[in-house]
C-alpha cells in the first residue's frame, strides 16, 4: 500500500489571486514603497505585506510574500 501525500496541494488555497500576484510583483520591481506611504526606499518582505494589506486588505506571512514572488 502506498502512502499518499499529506495536506494540501502546492498552489492550492492561496490567499492572492494570480492577477494580484502579479501585480504585486510588478509593484515591486517597479515602484518603491514610499509612494504608497509605506516609510522607506527599498521593499522588505514586512513591507511588501504591509502593501499588500493596503492594497488588498488581505494579510499575507513573510514566508507568503517569498512563495508568491518566486511563484511566476
Amino acid at each position: 500500500m502506498e502512502s499518499k501525500k499529506r495536506g494540501f496541494q502546492k498552489g492550492t488555497h492561496l490567499l492572492l489571486a494570480p492577477e494580484e500576484q502579479a501585480e504585486m510583483r510588478e509593484t515591486i520591481i517597479t515602484r518603491r514603497p514610499e509612494e504608497f506611504g509605506i516609510p522607506g526606499s527599498l521593499w522588505t518582505l514586512k513591507k511588501v505585506c504591509a502593501y499588500v494589506w493596503k492594497r488588498y486588505r488581505k494579510k499575507i506571512s513573510d514566508g507568503s510574500v517569498s512563495d508568491y514572488y518566486f511563484r511566476a
